[in-house]
């Protein structure tokens, strides 16, 4: 079935994106801005070549947006101290 195939493909690309990220970086390919949440952002793009599927030009290289403060994770009670 096609979307079978589709499935395949997407969870191959995203598998390969994941090879061919640099320590630290996230790949994503095809996000319109508006759609990415408000903490993210594309900081660059960059072409990758993913093997089994070819070249891919303007890969989008994602961070977090400037000046953003994450919530402490000691700030959440562990569930045995409740």
């Amino acid at each position: 079935m096609a979307t079978c195939d589709v499935s395949a493909r997407n969870m191959a690309e995203t598998v390969e994106l994941c090879q061919a990220a640099r320590p630290g970086e996230l790949l994503a390919v095809g996000y319109p801005t508006g759609a990415l949440p408000a903490w993210i952002r594309v900081l660059d793009t960059r072409s990758v070549t993913l093997r089994g599927l070819g070249r891919f030009r303007r890969v989008q290289q994602l961070g977090l947006v400037a000046d953003l403060e994450l919530p402490s994770l000691t700030s959440v009670p562990h569930f045995d101290e409740q």
